[in-house]
């Protein structure tokens, strides 16, 4: 299959502008690549191969992709607080990152169980509790969602409720 005159004129301008970069510029542009790309970029040239596979150079884009993913959420906590000119309590999340921050979030919440934090995934929290609703929100910007019980979180209401019968917890894939 032959190549169009246009496209093969592309690749090479496209090869010369890269061989007009020096060495150092291509490393700090190859740092901002997330990893796949980076793994295909190996096969570019030997020098590049090289320089992706280098510990330094490992360690270098490791360090940059964490500050451009931001904080990763270490500790969760609800705070009560009690609302001016209102009767009860309501719930704030304050978070403690990595770098001993601590943020308070706005995401009023009434429960009256203890919460989890079941995890953090590309900025998003994961807060849960037993019997109510769990809320999936982002920090940063204070987005949050809740949504309704599983069907797990369901049986374990029953089980609780049944005080003194005798049935196995529920467990995946049964």
């Amino acid at each position: 299959m032959k190549r169009s005159r246009k496209q093969s004129l592309a690749e090479n301008l496209d090869t010369s502008l890269w061989k007009l970069l020096p060495h150092d510029v291509v490393e700090v542009i190859l740092e901002c690549v997330p990893v796949k790309p980076l793994l295909r970029l190996r096969s570019v040239s030997k020098k590049w191969k090289l320089t992706i596979d280098s510990p330094g150079f490992k360690e270098r884009q490791l360090i940059r992709r964490r500050q451009l993913r931001g904080p990763d959420v270490l500790i969760m906590r609800l705070s009560y607080d009690r609302p001016v000119g209102r009767e009860g309590r309501g719930r704030k999340v304050v978070l403690s990152a990595a770098s001993a921050s601590r943020r308070r979030i706005g995401w009023n919440v009434s429960y009256t169980c203890g919460m989890f934090c079941a995890g953090s995934c590309d900025g998003l929290v994961c807060v849960y509790c037993l019997y109510v609703d769990s809320i999936v929100g982002n920090p940063a910007t204070g987005w949050h969602r809740s949504f309704p019980l599983s069907n797990y979180q369901g049986l374990l209401i029953q089980r609780f409720k049944r005080e003194g019968s005798d049935f196995p917890w529920p467990s995946l894939g049964f």
